[in-house]
């Protein structure tokens, strides 16, 4: 038996789990959405429609597991909330997805990967100050 000061520490465990392999696959799933989109002949707001659509029945499983059973009580204002945040997401995804047909697949995905700088940048117009985690996101 080896004295405790030469034992051999135990491997670390992969810190991410699986959540890195659900990284890499949702990175290469956006990486070929653009070029995908593309290569559709189906108009924008079939493709927004059906992209938001998909994108909820993806998330559903995880919103009945983190709500159990229990039914979900909304109110007015919450339903307001969440309706304005679809229609959000549509006219995002349906706006983007023109814009494939009007410019290329490469200045398209550029323009819509700098959001996080233009909402950085209207929160400091409006006064508000980012969190150092944000600036550095």
């Amino acid at each position: 038996m080896e004295p405790e000061s030469l034992a051999q520490p135990s491997p670390a465990p992969w810190p991410f789990g699986r959540d890195a392999g659900l990284l890499a696959l949702a990175i290469v799933a956006v990486s070929f959405g653009a070029i995908l989109a593309r290569w559709t002949l189906a108009p924008a707001l079939t493709l927004a429609f059906w992209r938001t659509f998909g994108g909820g029945l993806l998330l559903l499983p995880g919103f009945v597991r983190a709500t159990g059973a229990a039914p979900v009580r909304w109110t007015k204002r919450d339903l307001v909330w969440i309706a304005a945040g679809g229609v959000a997401l549509a006219v995002h995804f349906w706006s983007w997805l023109e814009s494939l047909n009007h410019t290329s697949v490469a200045v398209s995905v550029t323009l819509v990967t700098t959001t996080p700088f233009f909402v950085a940048l209207a929160e400091r117009i409006a006064g508000r100050k980012l969190a150092r985690r944000s600036q550095l996101a």
